[in-house]
């Protein structure tokens, strides 16, 4: 029953009813659903939150922890009132994420929810391709129009469509990161599934989507793309033939995807959206060095939606928004959940005898280190500190890895050296991230 809640969540939540149904409003679908789900997974949350348990997952650790550290952002800039309404909105994100973690706990639920994804995300893009193709009319839907950019080819302005879906979704650049995802669990449900025959009908939804991500033309999303394909060759074959099967494999998705999506430079000066972007990075990093969002230090940060409030522009980097927003407390937690889930998924079969995970979590492992890993590099051109789907990605990570390694090494446990290489991470990660922008912004 917790699961098959847990799904209906999903769908409430990913595929928002209420937004193609108004009428539907009114009976607050997500917080019935949710209720409905806490109380039927009560005894596993409990587990789940146990202090043992929480020192065993250091992702979920993290996670808690960037939670708290918004809401002590605005605590600290005296703003008492907006960090229990910030722990009220986001604190529903964390749940869903405890749920996840929680629910998701054998092998075949792991599998199913991945199945569901793939059915969920198909809605997704099939809404959005019948809309693209003007089969139906649904206004919200409608493909973005009104793109024009330099062809670097012909120096002629092009209008350019973007496939877009409905929801959270509404984005091009957010629909092209769920296909992502989408095309991953697709592509395992149709490697697992032990013939032609039962593969097919995951080949499909997979092709599918690889095409709707051509229409997004979505840069950070095909960027997400090319990463997830490149980590699921490491993680599968290991760098030495890793390498020239991404020298062969990557070049050609440059190909397939050439134009706009391909094109990552910002040479363009500062009117290319490139450059627009990088140069938002760097407004954030001199906001949280003045005081204009009120008093504040780069410990705490500016506060949550002080970023936009401010530079009247999100970040377009989840790293650098989560620095600015949260400070280097609640940055080097939410940039530390996803360094954690990857390298404890990656390092996972490396475990002491009795860790190494069973064979069918084995072949699972490199597909989550996809998911994880493309979608750390798609959120490095959104802003996406405080959305479901991220907590969906670190969640299946969390997930997988408590299947796998159960009873986890040392490193890989909450304590106070990890504190202590966390926190160097997390400065490490600050200020390459303002290097980085220094070097890559222009004016």
């Amino acid at each position: 029953m917790d699961f098959a809640l847990f799904v209906a969540l999903n769908g409430v939540l990913l595929l928002r009813p209420d937004d193609l149904f108004p009428e539907l409003a009114g009976f607050r679908m997500y917080l019935v659903t949710i209720a409905a789900c806490v109380l039927a997974a009560a005894p596993r949350l409990v587990e789940a939150l146990r202090p043992s348990a929480l020192l065993d997952r250091p992702v979920t650790a993290c996670v808690l922890g960037f939670v708290a550290a918004g809401a002590l952002s605005h605590a600290a800039r005296g703003f008492f009132g907006v960090a229990v309404d910030f722990l009220g909105d986001f604190g529903k994100v964390g749940l869903y994420y405890l749920l996840l973690t929680a629910v998701v706990d054998s092998r075949e639920r792991l599998r199913a929810f991945l199945g569901w994804l793939v059915v969920m995300v198909g809605v997704l893009a099939g809404l959005g391709l019948l809309q693209f193709y003007e089969v139906v009319d649904i206004p919200a839907m409608r493909p973005i129009e009104d793109r024009r950019e330099v062809d670097p080819e012909t120096g002629e302005l092009v209008l350019f469509a973007q496939l877009r879906s409905f929801g959270l979704f509404n984005d091009p650049n957010d629909l092209c990161l769920i296909l992502v995802a989408g095309t991953v669990a697709a592509a395992y449900r149709a490697a697992s599934a032990g013939s032609w025959a039962a593969a097919t009908p995951w080949l499909v939804p997979a092709g599918a989507f690889l095409y709707s991500i051509m229409l997004t033309k979505s840069r950070g999303g095909l960027l997400g793309l090319m990463v997830a394909v490149a980590s699921y060759l490491l993680a599968r074959y290991g760098w030495r033939r890793a390498v020239p099967l991404a020298a062969v494999v990557l070049p050609a998705a440059v190909v397939l995807f050439a134009g706009r999506q391909t094109d990552f430079s910002s040479s363009n000066g500062a009117g290319d959206t490139a450059n627009q972007r990088f140069q938002f990075w760097s407004e954030g990093f001199q906001l949280l060095r003045t005081s204009a969002a009120g008093p504040q230090t780069p410990l705490t940060g500016v506060g949550p939606g002080e970023f936009v409030e401010h530079i009247r522009h999100v970040a377009h980097n989840s790293f650098v928004h989560a620095f600015v927003e949260t400070g280097l407390i609640g940055g080097t937690l939410f940039a530390g959940a996803f360094a954690l889930a990857a390298l404890g998924v990656y390092l996972a079969p490396a475990g002491t005898p009795g860790r190494n995970p069973p064979d069918g979590l084995r072949f699972f492992r490199p597909f989550v280190f996809a998911q994880v890993v493309g979608f750390s590099a798609g959120i490095f051109s959104l802003s996406r500190c405080y959305v479901v789907p991220t907590y969906l990605i670190l969640g299946l990570a969390t997930a997988y890895l408590g299947l796998a390694v159960p009873n986890p090494p040392a490193w890989f446990r909450v304590t106070p050296k990890l504190g202590v290489r966390l926190a160097a991470f997390g400065v490490v990660a600050f200020i390459g991230l303002y290097l980085l922008t220094r070097v890559l912004v222009r004016y």
